[in-house]
């Protein structure tokens, strides 16, 4: 049986780890916004366009935008799932609107990861979290 938990936690980063954070936060908006740029025509036109098909498309970004290598993949990979998420919204209901480009300025700066392998480790005597890429 698998067990399911997500944990909301407040972390105090140091200098280091503040920076990869921002630079995560932003890699997240790129690619969200480069793919939405990629795929607005077929969203618009209602096309079938699948969630594998927004999170392939993530390793080309890769290959184009160096700096993204330094990001965590799962939290792009995320970034992907949230696009279709919100275009899977858009359809479903008419209260929902068209996905929009995320702001520098206006976006919620958040971050999710997958635990894949065991690589988010939260230690309760420390009280520290050890997250991929981040330390």
């Amino acid at each position: 049986m698998v067990k399911n938990t997500a944990r909301k936690l407040r972390i105090y980063p140091d200098d280091k780890q503040k920076q990869f954070f921002e630079r995560n936060f932003g890699c997240r908006r790129k690619v969200y916004n480069t793919l939405l740029g990629q795929f607005e025509g077929p969203l618009r036109s209602k096309a079938d366009v699948s969630a594998n098909e927004l999170v392939k498309a993530v390793k080309p970004l890769k290959d184009e935008f160096s700096y993204l290598k330094e990001a965590d993949s799962t939290s792009l990979q995320n970034a992907a799932r949230d696009l279709y998420q919100a275009y899977a919204n858009y359809l479903s209901n008419r209260h929902f609107k068209f996905p929009k480009f995320k702001s520098k300025k206006k976006a919620r700066k958040s971050y999710r990861a997958n635990n894949n392998r065991n690589a988010i480790r939260i230690n309760t005597e420390n009280k520290t979290v050890r997250l991929p890429k981040a330390g």
